[in-house]
């Protein structure tokens, strides 16, 4: 849910991932990672489950795009709500590998980034 019926057109509820994020204590979860997103958003992605986590390629090798995933894996590096995160570089792009119990929220953050307008 992004629009709540009865309010102006302007106002934009917190969508159901984001309210779940901030429910675990995920620091992604938090105004300061707009700039992160924003660099991710509308970029096309292959995410699929590796064992107890997800992995996310993001194909080709954007500088900008490199600096917005290594800011994630950083704000990421003391959560509660991830187990292990890490970012290694891939003959077709960056790979971005989420392991625990709610590694599923990078997963749905990705696909969700993916069909964001950039």
């Amino acid at each position: 849910l992004d629009h709540v019926c009865g309010h102006p057109s302007g106002h934009v509820a917190s969508s159901s991932m984001t309210r779940l994020m901030k429910r675990i204590g995920c620091s992604l979860a938090s105004a300061e990672q707009e700039e992160v997103f924003a660099a991710l958003r509308g970029r096309h992605v292959h995410v699929w489950r590796e064992g107890d986590g997800y992995a996310v390629l993001v194909p080709g090798h954007d500088e900008t795009v490199a600096a917005a995933l290594r800011r994630l894996v950083a704000a990421e590096a003391g959560c509660a709500a991830h187990v292990d995160l890490s970012l290694s570089e891939a003959a077709e792009g960056l790979l971005l590998t989420a392991r625990g119990d709610h590694a599923f929220l990078f997963a749905q953050l990705f696909l969700a980034l993916e069909a964001a307008e950039a």
